[in-house]
């Protein structure tokens, strides 16, 4: 029956009381007001639920959106059967978390109302945007009586019922006294041996007491560090709850040493006793703005694999991508994951790292997939020995690979490397593997593939608005903060002039003319020495590794070069200019000063290293593209028109 909302329905859902245990097994209905949209990377609407006595703050899911804002279903003063819900404090004021719901009835065309009603307290300006759901006026509430006409009536509640509560703030004591009567229903639940289990969506920092269920879907290798406290251990976990929500979890020191073993991958776990924190972007690859800290004293329970327990989670959430999509990701911080079938995979190799002189194992695999393209992929350390063994001794028969959480890297135009959270899979049981497997067996073997890196050399150089030149766009003040590279290395690009070169600086190296490592002189001369060829040869080229200083309108800094992109900043190879100096200085220094107010845009690396106890940041030239003006304009006029929130022509 239209109209009909249930009585008492707020002060239930305040109490995270389940419908079922009041006798309303669909579920309470409540009528919505207010309905406006959230701000955030993930649109939300919030709403007043009203059951004619009181009213709370209310928030619907995510899959609700396309209700309001498309099909109009979900309408300011209509109906909303609420079956499951979760009651958290928000900024010192209660506000219900809709998991489960339904539209119950159409827009009643006003309030549903016992009495004259306070108005709540105001939403903050920054907390949402206000967005117009539907044709029916907005409602303001006020504090004089409604007018002398019979109020709407609903036999679900009693007109003798008291004016709503003012919403206001409530002090820190009254919040605690919330959370523990909360904390004690939970632990009466648990005694009582039914679990109350939150969906990761509803937890928030300001929650004291929570007990999520959820499957390691990723578990990253355990680390050292070091700092003025001490030295320990660290490791990462990425954890995913029935609804497919993710979130990363992080032990240090104690409680790294303590779950280390505990967690294992693809196992399922009651996790409680967390703190819950903003995420840092710079640390975390998985989409959610928060992420776990698991102490010593956190609890950590595995589930057993009983009918109808931990088989609804889902082993893993993918980000597949085709190797013709790749240009946008190369460079950038996103993670992806691709499948495809094994072409090769060639003999290990070792590289030593230059910072330490570790010595790094890799083994790199090329994969094809329907687009007709060939990536290759590079695995290191364990995964280079391991799978990489199983794959080379496979590929005769080309498997089909799936691999986890790969960084894009834009060596030959495009490529692909494994990080500490990369997963290798061989022939996984995935829809994709089938889709790959099907296309190979038929048109795949016999068809002619390119390398995916090849389309993207002339769009990297090109000047029609291409990733490489115009995204991830930067000025250099905001390049040199402190913080920027500090932790994981960072690209930009930079529309910048060369303001400086050093005459006096050493401008290249002598290399070798194989493998353009530096090369020494053999006692005699006229010998050379390659240590990572372990050769003599009898001449040697010259590569540039040149400091320049850049500017733009916000500032300056100074840059490390290397050959390619210092042989089109100065126009000439690093030999030709050492004859140069040779035969005359001043012609020397004037081609240097012929590179200079030269403005070029410039694809950057920044990262932070650490020489004598002090942090300093390195910022490098990575490539380096003429100015299109042309191109210039469109972007900026791209910009003016976000600025404006006018859509963007294409």
């Amino acid at each position: 029956m239209a109209g009909q909302v249930t009585a008492g329905a707020v002060e239930y859902l305040k109490k995270n009381i389940p419908p079922s245990e009041k006798g309303f097994p669909d579920g309470f209905v409540v009528q919505m007001l207010e309905l406006e949209k959230t701000q955030g990377k993930i649109a939300k609407y919030r709403f007043l639920a009203n059951d004619g006595q009181s009213r709370i703050r209310g928030v619907l899911p995510s899959t609700m959106t396309s209700d309001v804002e498309t099909s109009k279903t979900v309408q300011n003063f209509g109906l909303l059967r609420v079956k499951e819900a979760v009651c958290n404090v928000v900024h010192g004021e209660e506000v219900i978390l809709c998991l489960k719901c339904e539209v119950a009835g159409p827009s009643l065309g006003q309030e549903l109302r016992s009495g004259p009603q306070p108005a709540p307290a105001a939403l903050k300006p920054e907390e949402m945007t206000p967005t117009k759901v539907s044709q029916t006026p907005s409602f303001s509430f006020n504090t004089t009586p409604p007018p002398a006409s019979p109020p709407l009536a609903s036999p679900m509640f009693t007109p003798e019922a008291k004016p709503f509560p003012m919403s206001t703030p409530k002090p820190a004591s009254k919040i605690m006294e919330a959370e523990r009567n909360k904390a004690a229903a939970s632990n009466r639940m648990a005694s009582s041996g039914s679990r109350r289990v939150y969906p990761l969506v509803s937890l928030n920092p300001y929650q004291g007491n929570w007990t999520i269920q959820v499957r390691v879907t990723n578990k990253g290798p355990m680390r050292t560090f070091k700092t003025a406290r001490g030295d320990g251990n660290v490791f990462s976990v990425e954890l995913m709850d029935e609804e497919g929500t993710e979130i990363q979890a992080t032990m240090w020191r104690e409680a790294a040493d303590k779950f280390w073993e505990v967690f294992q991958l693809h196992k399922v776990y009651y996790i409680s006793g967390g703190q819950l924190k903003m995420a840092n972007r710079k640390f975390s690859t998985v989409k959610n703005e928060y992420e776990l800290n698991l102490g010593a004293n956190s609890r950590v329970e595995e589930v057993e694999d009983t009918a109808g327990s931990p088989s609804s989670i889902p082993t893993a959430k993918y980000n597949f991508v085709h190797f013709d999509a790749l240009g946008p990701y190369v460079g950038g911080r996103e993670l992806i994951d691709v499948v495809g079938v094994l072409k090769s995979a060639a003999p290990t190799t070792s590289i030593r790292r230059k910072i330490n002189g570790e010595e790094l194992t890799k083994r790199e695999i090329t994969l094809a997939d329907q687009s007709e393209k060939t990536v290759a992929v590079t695995l290191w350390g364990k995964q280079a020995l391991e799978e990489g063994a199983q794959l080379e001794a496979l590929q005769d028969s080309a498997p089909v690979i799936a691999v986890r959480s790969l960084r894009v890297g834009d060596y030959q135009g495009v490529s692909l490397s494994t990080t500490g959270r990369s997963l290798v899979l061989i022939n996984p049981d995935l829809p994709e593997t089938q889709a790959i497997r099907k296309w190979y067996d038929g048109e795949g073997k016999t068809a002619a593939l390119t390398s995916a890196g090849a389309g993207l050399a002339s769009a990297s150089k090109g000047a029609g608005g291409s990733r490489s030149i115009y995204d991830d766009r930067a000025f250099l003040k905001e390049v040199t903060e402190p913080t920027v590279g500090d932790g994981k290395m960072e690209y930009f690009n930079v529309r910048c002039s060369t303001t400086w070169l050093k005459p006096d600086q050493a401008m290249w190296y002598l290399a070798c003319p194989s493998c353009t490592k530096k090369v020494s002189e053999v006692s005699g001369g006229n010998r050379w020495w390659c240590e990572g060829c372990s050769k003599e040869y009898d001449s040697f080229k010259r590569r540039y590794i040149v400091s320049v200083k850049v500017g733009d309108s916000s500032g300056e800094a100074w840059v490390s070069v290397f050959n390619e992109q210092a042989e089109a900043l100065l126009g000439m190879p690093a030999d030709q200019l050492a004859d140069i100096k040779d035969q005359d200085e001043k012609k020397y220094e004037e081609a240097l000063k012929g590179a200079l107010w030269k403005e070029h845009v410039a694809r950057l690396s920044v990262t932070v290293q650490e020489y004598m106890d002090q942090k300093r940041q390195r910022i490098t030239v990575r490539s380096l593209q003429p100015v299109s003006w042309a191109g210039e304009s469109k972007y900026a006029l791209e910009q003016i028109a976000k600025l404006q929130g006018h859509p963007v022509a294409t």
